[in-house]
């Protein structure tokens, strides 16, 4: 019985398709970067992808809510972007780079473009997350927050972006037509907290997009708790050949 629980155990913590932890990805990024995943399981885009917020949230097609999992707060969702973030520049800039590159290809990319003029390998992550109307100065219960992590190898020009730290456009990103060096979007009012202002964008729920996702996520349950309903699973089974 003990071999049995040890092996449900390993199956139950090992990595999965679809779920992000950090049991399951690196979380490091960059030189010394670390995305917060705040000890919480989170579902690639992938899974939702195309889908607008009532589909997820009335279990359309789906059952990700019937089965655990929720929106990401506000406050979860702006801790996890966040901490990809640079420290200076709100929008596109070099330094965003290796932040935005890691939630994009970590959560998986809801937009791929091939033929930007400005941007060369464009990728972006766009999804739903927080409360319904949270969001939204008039509280609308038809708009959901909208978050978006952008990122492309290159661009055809200089790009200015506000630093944080000085409260000046700067020209956060040189373009160099002899190299490829990349740039990322992360941006106040699509899901970071940078401490410019407190605004969020909105999209409505019932919009159903391919470029447009769920930010869903779900508690970790502790391996205690694990234990506890693999041996009530197995009683259960005794139990039933007994009768």
């Amino acid at each position: 019985m003990a071999l049995t629980i040890a092996c449900l155990l390993l199956a139950s913590s090992g990595t999965r398709a679809g779920i992000i932890s950090s049991s399951t990805v690196d979380t490091r990024f960059g030189t010394d970067g670390r995305a917060n995943l705040q000890g919480l399981e989170w579902l690639h885009l992938s899974e939702t992808a195309g889908l607008s917020r009532d589909d997820v949230t009335n279990n359309d097609g789906v059952a990700f809510i019937a089965t655990g999992w929720r929106y990401a707060t506000r406050s979860e969702t702006e801790t996890l972007i966040t901490s990809l973030w640079s420290g200076i520049y709100d929008g596109w800039s070099a330094d965003n780079f290796a932040g935005a590159s890691w939630f994009v290809d970590t959560f998986g990319a809801t937009f791929e473009s091939t033929d930007s003029r400005f941007f060369n390998g464009l990728n972006w992550s766009r999804f739903f997350f927080g409360d319904i109307g949270e969001c939204d100065r008039e509280g609308f219960a038809v708009l959901s927050c909208i978050g978006l992590v952008q990122k492309a190898l290159d661009a055809a020009g200089d790009i200015p972006s506000l630093n944080v730290t000085t409260g000046r456009f700067e020209f956060a990103y040189s373009s160099n037509p002899n190299t490829i060096q990349g740039l990322g979007w992360i941006d106040e009012e699509w899901g970071a907290d940078l401490g410019v202002n407190a605004e969020n964008d909105s999209l409505p729920t019932g919009l159903r997009m391919g470029e447009t996702a769920s930010l869903l996520v779900r508690d970790v349950p502790s391996p205690a708790t694990i234990a506890l309903m693999m041996i009530g699973l197995l009683g259960a089974t005794r139990l039933r050949k007994t009768r």
